[in-house]
């Protein structure tokens, strides 16, 4: 037997729930999230659209979900979207709302992308306790990427990191745009929503001179999740942590990395290190590619300055060198899986993801 349900009088919201006191909180929640993510980000007209019902969260125990069901159409993909579960919380509202708007007119978005979008827009406009816990779990393992676990918002850095490089003006609508993007349309029978192109083939498509490959997004995510894990957390999960003064050194990662996971070693420098300068290789399994950085940090372990390591795609292992580390106390090493490879694309959709290990050799530069 289906739960009371109960709506606004002013938006196409409803909740469903047991409760009428929780309904009633729970309605004004959805209708003013409505409000900010759908008006205010032109997001889907529900009213104009024949075929839309309201936006539904359903009240229960657990963690917020989402789920839908893809609706006939003769044009592109629409879904009719489904919240169920989470706190009773502004952030919770602003996360169902987001995601909803998405599976509306994307419903074939993969999982790990409509949570990371649910999460942004949760964060951008409340960044309650609930939207905090997220982000933070999704920081405790770095290795394991943004797209392994369909559950987190580990996407929030990639989104956020779109948003900054948006046009003047176009803010957080940059990534609700890049997200409407892989336009969508399934053969009527089909039993899933087509998935192609993705939100990665379209980031590779539309990325200007400033950013000539994902590659270099995805570094530049990596970097920001390790600033972001010493905002949320005591700092990341290090691959490892060594003394400059144990140079040479060769470090196997002491775990494999996904598709979009992250690795970093931190050396501390001693003066002769300093001096000299560090020289890095890598070597990682064949059957991804992968993008390295060499990072000088402050007394805090954040991020000054970040240098390139140069690598081809069709290899993978790297080799880099970063001078200049007088005055810094400490060095950073960044490897991050693309998945894919020479001939293959990263798929958000393709779960589980593969994992590969890589191993790391470290030395000082050879004195001038």
């Amino acid at each position: 037997m289906a739960a009371p349900r109960q709506c606004s009088l002013t938006r196409p919201v409803c909740v469903e729930g047991s409760d009428p006191t929780l309904r009633r909180a729970a309605v004004g929640l959805l209708a003013a999230a409505y409000e900010t993510t759908v008006l205010g980000n032109q997001g889907p007209n529900w009213p104009l659209d024949p075929l839309a019902e309201p936006m539904l969260w359903r009240l229960s125990t657990g963690p917020l979900t989402f789920d839908h069901t893809l609706e006939p159409t003769l044009g592109f993909d629409r879904g009719r979207p489904t919240c169920a579960g989470g706190e009773i919380t502004r952030d919770t509202a602003l996360a169902c709302a987001a995601a909803s708007s998405l599976l509306r007119v994307a419903p074939g978005t993969a999982p790990a992308l409509r949570a990371g979008w649910a999460g942004y827009v949760a964060h951008v406009h409340d960044g309650g306790v609930s939207a905090r816990e997220a982000a933070r779990r999704s920081l405790e393992a770095p290795e394991q990427g943004l797209l392994s676990d369909p559950t987190l918002p580990a996407t929030v850095p990639l989104l956020q990191l779109l948003e900054r490089k948006a046009s003047p003006g176009r803010g957080p609508s940059a990534p609700w745009l890049a997200l409407l993007l892989p336009a969508e349309r399934t053969p009527l029978g089909s039993p899933r929503p087509s998935s192609e192109p993705d939100f990665f083939d379209v980031l590779k498509s539309t990325l200007g001179a400033g950013d000539p490959d994902l590659a270099r997004l995805l570094g530049e995510v990596a970097a920001l999740r390790f600033d972001e894990a010493h905002r949320l957390l005591a700092g990341p999960a290090l691959a490892w942590e060594i003394d400059g003064a144990s140079l040479p050194r060769n470090l196997v990662l002491p775990r494999p990395l996904a598709p979009t996971g992250s690795a970093y070693v931190v050396v501390r420098l001693d003066a002769a290190t300093a001096r000299a300068g560090l020289a890095l290789r890598t070597f990682c399994e064949t059957g991804s590619s992968y993008v390295w950085s060499m990072a000088r940090l402050d007394g805090s372990d954040r991020i000054q300055s970040r240098v390139e390591v140069p690598s081809r795609e069709t290899s993978p292992s790297a080799e880099g060198v970063l001078r200049e580390l007088d005055g810094t106390p400490t060095a950073l090493i960044i490897g991050t899986s693309l998945g894919g490879g020479p001939d293959a694309e990263l798929d958000p959709d393709e779960l589980p993801l593969p994992v590969h290990s890589c191993e790391v050799v470290l030395d000082r530069l050879p004195a001038p």
